[in-house]
């Protein structure tokens, strides 16, 4: 064998022994720390926290036909403010995590066996058992019993910008989030109308509840929801919402299809104690608005007709030296879009933009009784139905 090629060798052999070198140097993986992390995440507290500042009820009811879900709603929940509402870390959570950095935050957000893979939902719960879900004879149906108000809250969209934010700042709106960006959330109770008129009656009776929790797991079918570890199986993370109804302003009897405006008519629930909460909504007259079939509209000036009544359709107007205009208009935008209803903050009706009754379903030849003091469905000779409403309570 030639010297050069000795030489060649000798060289080869001493770069790959200094290869060896370095790899038997290199700091073997530690899997006693790694143990430790993982179990000292498993003890992590639910990280989320949720607080709603709008509610919103829709009494429409025997829509059979398809629609524009965003448009239409039986209830509507959602956090507009970020002074008031929003998504926040738990202060157990912080204090636990406290030498975490955020994105440190964020991995434990999801990997931390209590947090990963849940969803803030919005449903109707049985006060008995908050596990019950109240559902039609088809079942639960996503979007109709039951709906998230935002993606996987351990989402890099969510998760990241929790992680980041300041204590106790409130995140409402999440931008990367794709179609679901706001923390709103709405059920659908309104294929017939005697289940629009039992879910109302359920909830004056306390029977069942609004509830805002977390689910248990990222499937949008799943109707399970965390609890407390340790505590009863049918205690819950969120919060519950006990509401009232009545009859519209201006009636004396009849329908109750919106939201009392009376001081507590709507309750807020702790499901972790079951008990109540303090809080302080507000759900005034000012905020019902009567829903108004496109051909029963008649323009300002027009002479009075049976089952017709008079509903602006022009570009959002308030007059500035009516406060309460200004107040009403904002509330109703809050839960109805400009691109599908004109709102007419004056005469407290809004019309469907789309020119096509939707809300009323069937009533036959039956008129709408948008004035009087009785507010009925009757069939008959002079058959009646009383009209819907869009009702709003804010925090």
């Amino acid at each position: 064998m030639s010297a050069r090629l000795k030489s060649r060798h000798v060289a080869m052999g001493a770069v790959i022994g200094l290869i060896l070198t370095f790899q038997n140097c290199s700091a073997p993986v530690d899997e006693n720390a790694l143990s430790s992390k993982s179990s000292f995440e498993d003890t992590l507290p639910l990280a989320y926290e949720a607080k709603l500042d709008t509610l919103a009820y829709m009494s429409c009811a025997q829509i059979t036909n398809s629609l524009e879900p965003r448009a239409y709603f039986t209830f509507r929940a959602s956090a507009y403010n970020r002074n008031t509402g929003g998504l926040n870390l738990s202060t157990a959570f912080l204090d636990q995590t406290k030498f975490y950095n955020a994105t440190q935050r964020a991995e434990a957000l999801m990997s931390s066996p209590m947090n990963s893979n849940t969803r803030l939902t919005l449903s109707l719960r049985m006060a008995s058992s908050f596990q019950s879900l109240w559902a039609s004879d088809n079942g639960v149906q996503v979007g109709e019993e039951m709906e998230s108000f935002l993606p996987s809250l351990d989402s890099d969209t969510i998760a990241g910008q929790l992680a980041g934010a300041a204590t106790g700042v409130k995140l409402n709106y999440f931008p990367g989030s794709e179609n679901k960006r706001f923390m709103e959330a709405s059920l659908r109770y309104f294929k017939f109308d005697d289940i629009a008129a039992r879910t109302r009656d359920k909830l004056d009776a306390r029977e069942m509840m609004l509830m805002m929790g977390f689910a248990n797991s990222a499937d949008e079918a799943d109707t399970d929801l965390r609890g407390p570890a340790g505590v009863s199986a049918s205690s819950v993370h969120g919060t519950g919402y006990y509401m009232k109804f009545a009859v519209p302003a201006g009636y004396t009897t009849g329908e109750r299809r919106v939201i009392s405006s009376a001081s507590g008519a709507i309750e807020e629930v702790d499901p972790t104690v079951k008990k109540l909460k303090a809080s302080s909504w507000s759900c005034p007259t000012n905020f019902q608005f009567k829903i108004v079939r496109p051909g029963d509209r008649l323009a300002a000036g027009q002479a009075a007709v049976v089952g017709k009544t008079v509903c602006n359709t022009i570009a959002d107007r308030y007059d500035p030296s009516v406060p309460s205009q200004k107040t009403a208009l904002e509330a109703i935008r809050r839960v109805l879009r400009v691109e599908d209803w004109y709102v007419d903050v004056v005469n407290k009706c809004v019309v469907p933009r789309e020119g096509v009754d939707r809300c009323y379903g069937d009533i036959g030849t039956r008129a709408v009784q948008y004035t009087g003091s009785t507010c009925a469905n009757t069939n008959g000779v002079n058959a009646t139905w009383c009209p819907h409403y869009v009702s709003v309570c804010l925090q």
